[in-house]
């Protein structure tokens, strides 16, 4: 049968979403609606935490080299709340010789209120040199006051294309 993934309808505070609020609905992988003979040329991942399971399941299109750019949200805390450690998707498109870039730092701003979230002022520049995969997760991980952050997570989009 089709592969199946439960969802959360939220309402209001997301950790307090009874079980009655769980959906189960059929999924599918993109290695199996996209025709071999096509190439995607951006493809998107904003699935909450559960990106790496979307690039796994494109397998065959990324080890074909049959996406060009590939935008993935890189959620430090939504990834550890799926039961995904971020080096793994990290891990998964460099084994598969894509390079990437992060699009901007977001982080939640104000303590206590639901959606404060923005762009930490003082983060300290990365532009124009590699870092390696742990310092990405590392700078994620906890955004400190210091940055403009509260102590919480934050998440980038990573923008990536297969070197040459």
């Amino acid at each position: 049968g089709a592969p199946t993934a439960s969802f959360k309808q939220i309402k209001g505070d997301s950790t307090k979403t009874p079980a009655s609020d769980i959906s189960e609905v059929s999924t599918t992988t993109l290695d199996l609606v996209v025709p071999k003979e096509k190439t995607i040329l951006f493809l998107k991942t904003d699935t909450q935490g559960y990106e790496l399971p979307v690039l796994q399941g494109a397998r065959q299109l990324f080890d074909s080299g049959r996406v060009k750019l590939v935008a993935v949200e890189f959620s430090y805390g939504l990834l550890k709340a799926a039961g995904t450690d971020p080096l793994d998707i990290l891990n998964f498109l460099a084994d598969r010789n894509y390079v990437c870039t992060y699009l901007g730092w977001w982080t939640k701003i104000k303590a206590g209120t639901p959606g404060q979230y923005g762009k930490p002022q003082n983060m300290p520049p990365v532009q124009g040199k590699s870092i390696s995969f742990e310092e990405m997760v590392e700078l994620i991980r906890v955004f400190p006051v210091e940055v403009g952050g509260i102590g919480s997570s934050g998440w980038t989009d990573l923008l990536c294309w297969q070197s040459c």
